[in-house]
């Protein structure tokens, strides 16, 4: 016979369950108010519904002032998460949140990111950007329209803003010229790599020649481009990605330990939800090494799909890939992978975990807003913290691909770079091992490439099974 909740929180409050720096004292005073008032509303203390749980959290909030009523019933979760067990408390958890968290704007899509890029240059110059904008955002299936990715409008924006900025400076016009050219990527140097100044001068190239002024050529400039991007082969590493690679069996160690560690906790609080979520998206981003764009439209029952027999299925619309604009259409991914635990860790995030956030679909939900999942930005940022403090290094999700390519080739240097190579979804393997491979010995074996070898289907043509 189960015994009754006082007797459990008891019991565990006597074996240390309690989190640290909670004192049983608290915990009392919690289940007290908690047991008045069930009485003065009828209601059975014993029985812990959902209805029962938003009806106290509004209670507190008409008694008491927003901060104080909020901490009562943070206090009384904990005590209930013992009484009742982790499962039978975890609806409070999304009470407190849905109470907590206000309305928030949706998060700016990449067209309006460029938008805002394009709102940064000179008036004179928007119109042409405008226009090629919304051209873009159509993507007309014609070789005799301009069409650029938003990527690529906001990236020839930005640029052009800040060559603008240092013309302004300078007294000078804002022309590419090679001496104004030359002298801004001057300035660039100290903090900028060689290869970064080449990219910029590029961009500024690109978005007079194409936009601004077509017709017109900066051979000049150019050149300033060129001899700065032939000086970048001369140059160290800035950044040292070689010491940054880590096995990619490693994040996915570390995805499931993140989750065994939220469902060993006895709460289910939302930083137990936090912790299994960032757990499964490292688990997920060594096992579907995308990138960030990718990853943060996965949604269940959309573009993420539980099949039988341990299969993942996956289908990812061209917008949220890397690819021309006006074959993003049809540039859609769809893959498949067998692969039984991470089949039951996606069932359990799913079914336990992901309704403590809100009723939406998105993978990756977030803390601070029920309205929208988390953008690929703020993947990157969970993905480099939980990689820095765990190993030491800060492993971007874009350089996730690198660990996956070079454990891949590592494990199997006879066929591994056309398995890596397909893997990323590259149509040349020279290009997985000229910018993805930085093998230093990284490890032995550790079975990385029969996870991989777990995809059984796949939208990309040369896929080895």
């Amino acid at each position: 016979m189960t015994p009754p909740p006082r007797l459990r929180l008891d019991a565990a409050i006597a074996a240390g369950l309690a989190p640290a720096g909670v004192q049983p004292r608290d915990l009392y005073r919690a289940w007290g108010a908690w047991t008045a008032w069930c009485q003065a509303e009828a209601r059975d203390a014993s029985w812990l519904s959902p209805e029962a749980g938003e009806a106290y959290l509004a209670h507190l909030l008409e008694t008491q002032s927003g901060r104080s009523a909020y901490a009562r019933f943070a206090t009384f979760q904990i005590a209930a998460g013992l009484a009742w067990g982790p499962e039978a408390s975890a609806h409070l958890a999304l009470a407190l949140r849905a109470s907590r968290v206000t309305k928030k704007a949706a998060p700016a899509d990449r067209w309006g990111r460029a938008e805002r890029e394009v709102a940064k240059l000179p008036e004179a110059w928007q119109p042409a950007f405008r226009e090629l904008l919304e051209v873009s955002r159509d993507a007309p299936e014609t070789r005799r329209t301009l069409v650029w990715s938003a990527a690529r409008i906001g990236s020839a924006a930005s640029a052009l803003a800040r060559f603008s900025d240092f013309a302004a400076q300078a007294g000078a016009r804002p022309i590419p010229t090679a001496t104004l050219c030359q002298a801004w990527a001057e300035s660039l140097s100290p903090g900028a790599a060689a290869i970064s100044i080449a990219s910029y001068l590029a961009r500024v190239v690109d978005g007079f020649e194409k936009v601004l002024a077509p017709g017109i050529v900066y051979d000049a400039a150019a050149a300033v481009a060129d001899r700065w991007a032939a000086q970048s082969g001369a140059e160290p590493p800035r950044k040292g990605k070689r010491s940054r690679i880590v096995p990619a069996s490693d994040l996915d160690r570390i995805g499931f330990e993140l989750m065994a560690d939220a469902d060993a906790a006895p709460l289910r609080r939302i930083s137990e939800a936090t912790r299994y979520r960032d757990g499964l998206l490292l688990a997920v981003a060594a096992t579907l090494p995308e990138r960030a764009r990718a990853l943060s439209a996965l949604a269940f029952d959309r573009t993420v799909f539980l099949d039988a027999e341990g299969v993942i299925r996956f289908s990812i619309p061209g917008e949220h890939r890397k690819a021309p604009e006006r074959r993003k259409r049809r540039r859609a991914f769809h893959a498949s992978i067998r692969r039984p635990s991470l089949h039951r860790a996606l069932a359990r995030w799913q079914a336990v975990y992901r309704p403590m956030f809100d009723a939406g679909n998105w993978l990756w939900p977030s803390r601070l807003d029920q309205q929208h999942g988390l953008t690929e930005g703020r993947l990157g940022v969970i993905v480099g913290d939980l990689t820095e403090a765990r190993l030491g290094r800060r492993v971007s999700i874009h350089l996730v691909r690198d660990c996956v390519a070079t454990e891949i080739i590592e494990a199997d240097p006879i066929g591994g770079a056309v398995r890596a190579a397909t893997t990323l979804g590259h149509r040349d393997p020279r290009v997985t091992s000229d910018f993805y491979v930085h093998s230093d010995g990284i490890v032995v074996s550790t079975g990385w490439q029969d996870v991989i070898a777990g995809r059984i289907g796949s939208s990309r043509e040369s896929l080895a099974i």
